[in-house]
């Protein structure tokens, strides 16, 4: 995997349960900037949360993802494309089954 930090990173609410990350790629991807599309699932159920991370080379790239899907019908919802900032401290470690390790337990 491919370090975050340099990356630009377009999050993209209200992604139907029917699209997958090759739809979505092949749509963000019209001027090559694109590095890859991830599609968070819900670990009880294992569907589609309803948004998307894209990631991007270039603040370009996803500039003009923005400008050009922001607003855009895709199986009748509407897309909500904006970039994505991670949050200063906001680093959660977790285990591989979802649950946050005691480090990060409130006290």
């Amino acid at each position: 995997m491919q370090d975050d930090d340099n990356q630009f990173v377009v999050r993209i609410n209200n992604v139907a349960d029917d699209v997958d990350e090759k739809d979505l790629a092949a749509l963000l991807n019209r001027n090559r900037s694109l590095r890859r599309v991830h599609i968070p699932k819900s670990y009880e159920t294992n569907k589609p949360r309803g948004y998307a991370f894209a990631y991007f080379r270039d603040k370009e790239g996803a500039e003009e993802a923005i400008r050009q899907y922001d607003g855009y019908a895709l199986n009748h919802l509407i897309l909500e494309v904006k970039m994505w900032e991670k949050k200063a401290g906001s680093r959660t470690y977790r285990t591989g089954y979802g649950r946050a390790l005691p480090q990060n337990a409130k006290r």
